[in-house]
């Protein structure tokens, strides 16, 4: 089909062959590999040459993510289909599985192997990324979507993607080595070269801008495939790493992100029974029932609920929920409330709280050197000056918009609400 190369999981002389969803990063890679195949005289182009740019193009598309055996399929789980359908007992359904908004795997499980890598080896700038509010998926999600480009240098693109995709493609690694390493090694190395200038970023905007001028000057390849390579050395490959894996024990930031797995997948099940229903209510639940107007599943017994139903469009859609929040506002004003002054409040999380999170290790060795910190800690006499205050920034509101009542507490809140809906609030 046009624009949609989604096929279900078949079988091609007993391999089996994975289906690709077509997305913008795909439309990038495939103009780079076209990039990289254009003569510097385009006048000695035929017809026939540029025909077999685009199979080319192609075909290394698919032997990265759909290709059968020898091919291992590392970027699948970036562009390719869904492997697992949710199970009956995992979506919520009865009896039938259906197809899930998003995808649980790719970008963002390597983004997460990252972030667990610069917790364990720079675990100050950590702290302080985390304070400002940066999350590593802002940034890395779309270099890790479209593999850097447009992002390194041309030239340093197209070296990089000749290391990335030969470690990718090989079936010798370690099990606790990932196939997509190169693109976690490549973060790391822009997060601990630029770690100075970070620790004095203060807001996030700085962050990104900082990593995308790193990323930006790498105009050397030989440098930047030399620096991927220590960079996987110290990650993956250092005899500590070596001799954990004889015993089955994987580095410790391995073993972090595999814990964080863990707790996800225990966890994924409402996650997938949310983006089920809410499939169903932007695609299939109509809030008009049966030809009278109904709000959120409620009766149509007050007058504001049925100015606030949409006329037409009876799905749960934005436009949707404007009106009933715009009938909110009305409600509120109409109780005499204080409009207040700031759209949000920004505030920024204190690092001494990242530092005394909780250890997800909740082993007695681990918990008695918990505990026996925390208490050095505590006798130390600048304990306290460590203690600051939250910083917190009001935002202004948007133009032409209501902010919320300046004081809407719970029991305001579900007073307006009863008089909002009416007689329906007795009938739910």
């Amino acid at each position: 089909p046009e624009n949609v190369a989604g096929y279900k999981d078949c079988e091609v002389d007993g391999s089996n062959v994975c289906g690709i969803a077509y997305c913008e990063s795909l439309l990038v890679l495939a103009f780079f590999l076209l990039v990289a195949q254009t003569p510097s005289d385009l006048t000695e182009k035929s017809q026939v040459d540029k025909d077999i740019e685009d199979v080319r193009a192609f075909w290394i598309l698919f032997a990265l993510i759909g290709a059968p055996a020898p091919c291992s399929q590392p970027f699948r789980d970036y562009y390719g289909v869904p492997l697992d359908k949710p199970s009956d007992a995992r979506s919520g359904n009865s009896g039938r599985s259906e197809e899930q908004l998003a995808d649980r795997r790719g970008a963002m499980d390597d983004t997460l192997r990252l972030n667990y890598v610069l917790s364990r080896f720079e675990p100050e700038l950590w702290v302080h990324l985390n304070s400002l509010g940066f999350h590593l998926s802002s940034f890395y999600y779309g270099a890790f979507m479209r593999l850097f480009a447009f992002i390194l240098p041309a030239n340093t693109l197209f070296r990089f993607w000749d290391l990335l995709f030969g470690n990718s493609a090989r079936r010798d690694l370690p099990k606790h080595k990932p196939a997509r390493h190169g693109l976690i090694d490549l973060g790391f190395v822009g997060l601990q070269r630029c770690k100075g200038t970070l620790l004095k970023c203060q807001s996030a905007r700085e962050v990104q801008l900082c990593l995308l001028d790193f990323y930006e000057r790498m105009y050397d390849p030989t440098q930047v495939v030399e620096l991927v390579a220590q960079t996987e050395y110290l990650l993956w490959d250092e005899p500590t790493h070596k001799a954990a894996e004889t015993v089955g024990l994987a580095p410790l930031h391995q073993m972090d992100y595999e814990r964080a797995v863990k707790h996800w997948e225990r966890y994924f099940g409402q996650i997938r029974a949310q983006n089920s229903m809410l499939f169903k209510l932007t695609r299939t639940v109509d809030l008009a029932g049966a030809g009278a107007p109904v709000v959120g599943g409620m009766t149509n017994n007050n007058t504001n609920a049925n100015a606030a139903a949409p006329s037409a469009d009876t799905r749960v859609t934005t436009r949707a929920v404007m009106k009933i929040i715009n009938a909110m506002q009305v409600q509120f004003q109409a109780d005499g409330m204080k409009r207040g002054e700031f759209g949000s409040i920004i505030r920024q999380m204190p690092a001494k709280l990242l530092q005394d999170v909780p250890d997800e290790d909740q082993s007695i060795v681990t918990q008695a050197w918990s505990f026996f910190n925390r208490v050095q800690e505590t006798l130390r006499d600048d304990y306290l000056a460590t203690q600051q205050q939250v910083r917190a920034v009001g935002v202004p509101a948007p133009p032409k918009s209501t902010p919320e009542p300046e004081h809407l507490d719970s029991f305001s809140w579900v007073h307006s609400l009863r008089k909002f809906v009416g007689d329906a609030w007795t009938a739910q």
